[in-house]
């Protein structure tokens, strides 16, 4: 207990003073974000330079074609995939996609809590992408933009684990790691979404993972992650249904049933394919 609270002090003290190593976004989805940015930008261009890296291109072209854009017409190149996804979806669809990139580690241990780390993101971004498509009444904000939040719901843990795999003495403690990454998280996650800029609504999401219950008034980004993420076991020493309760009373979840339905289980596959 005595090095959790001292590791938690430490991570403490060196995001107030601003010294914490940040991870950098990867290269090409920040120049399609910056790129996208652009008031003579095109199509054209944006598809261009997906192709660049080819796993994006292919994951591209494989979400143009999945439910989420309810077309039937099979597309197979990545300038029609970007001319059927629209500006205003692919710069938050390039982000999304290349946030994998930055879960690795020499470190065996460090690399197995990462990889379980990203696991857990997409898992939380299908589920909330899934109970959205449930909702009864427009939302504010599009499919992409949720995805994007689920999956950077838990980003708080990646400077956290990269800055253990430089302790041996800690990396090799997974007890230890748990229970730090899961008391600094949240609050890790909002400062580095800051630093890299993300819509306001998205840091907004995160921080309501710290007490997860519904926003006042109507439908918030957030309401979807907090319940995706209490569905999906993020808060293991809390019962869950007391969690989600408040959630069904808002009508962001029908009911306690709704996650073993076809109507939740249909898109939660279809998004969740899209990562693989």
């Amino acid at each position: 207990m005595a090095i959790e609270q001292a590791l938690v002090l430490t991570f403490k003290d060196k995001l107030a003073r601003d010294v914490l190593v940040i991870p950098s976004l990867p290269k090409v989805a920040m120049s399609v974000c910056e790129t996208v940015e652009r008031e003579d930008v095109s199509l054209k261009e944006i598809a261009e330079l997906i192709t660049r890296d080819a796993g994006m291109a292919a994951r591209m072209i494989k979400i143009s074609n999945s439910p989420l854009f309810g077309v039937s017409q099979r597309i197979k190149t990545i300038h029609d995939a970007v001319n059927r996804i629209g500006l205003t979806a692919i710069k938050n669809i390039a982000t999304t996609m290349a946030m994998e990139q930055l879960y690795v580690s020499t470190n065996e241990r460090i690399f197995e809590l990462l990889e379980e780390n990203w696991k857990r993101a997409v898992r939380v971004a299908s589920s909330a992408a899934a109970l959205a498509t449930m909702y009864p009444k427009r939302l504010p904000f599009n499919s992409e933009l949720i995805t994007l939040a689920g999956v950077v719901h838990n980003i708080g843990a990646l400077p956290i684990l990269l800055e253990m795999e430089r302790m041996p003495q800690v990396s090799a403690d997974m007890e230890v790691i748990h229970r730090v990454v899961h008391s600094l998280q949240h609050e890790m996650g909002t400062k580095l979404l800051a630093v890299w800029e993300f819509d306001d609504t998205v840091i907004d999401a995160v921080k309501q993972l710290q007490q997860p219950r519904p926003a006042k008034g109507e439908a918030s980004l957030g309401d979807f992650i907090c319940a995706a993420a209490i569905a999906q076991g993020t808060y293991q020493l809390e019962d869950e249904k007391q969690l989600l309760k408040p959630f069904i009373d808002k009508g962001i979840v029908a009911d306690l049933d709704v996650f073993t339905s076809p109507e939740y289980l249909t898109p939660y596959r279809d998004t969740l394919s899209s990562f693989n």
